[in-house]
């Protein structure tokens, strides 16, 4: 097995978490717009569908491009599928009671509460 390329690894990970971060990012702008930051729940497969999509683009002349296109799309139609399924679960329900209760005991700016605990919350949980 050859050592990986770190002039290519490093920027791809950063470009990778900075579409993580701007799919979230984007799910909360629309979580407070509507009032219900379960909608991030629905992104979290959609941000690994574009985790996937950059890291294939970027990833361009490194590795077998079959096999980098299998786990591409491997990875794209799981995240889909979990967007659709939590979507369809949680259709015509309120807010989630867990986020509720937090944003329930908010001290302050509901928002900012939101955005440190809520999510932080969901990231810790998720690992």
């Amino acid at each position: 097995m050859n050592p990986p390329d770190w002039g290519a690894l490093v920027p791809c990970l950063l470009s990778t978490a900075a579409a993580a971060v701007a799919v979230l990012l984007v799910a909360f702008a629309v979580a407070v717009r509507r009032g219900l930051h379960r909608i991030v729940d629905i992104a979290w497969g959609l941000a690994f569908c574009a985790v996937a999509v950059v890291a294939f683009v970027l990833s361009d002349g490194h590795g077998d491009d079959g096999r980098r296109l299998l786990v591409t799309g491997a990875t794209v139609v799981w995240g889909l599928r979990l967007s659709l399924h939590i979507a369809h679960r949680s259709r015509g329900h309120g807010e989630d009671p867990r986020y509720a209760e937090l944003l329930d005991k908010a001290p302050g700016d509901r928002t900012r509460y939101a955005l440190r605990t809520v999510y932080l919350c969901r990231r810790a949980s998720s690992g």
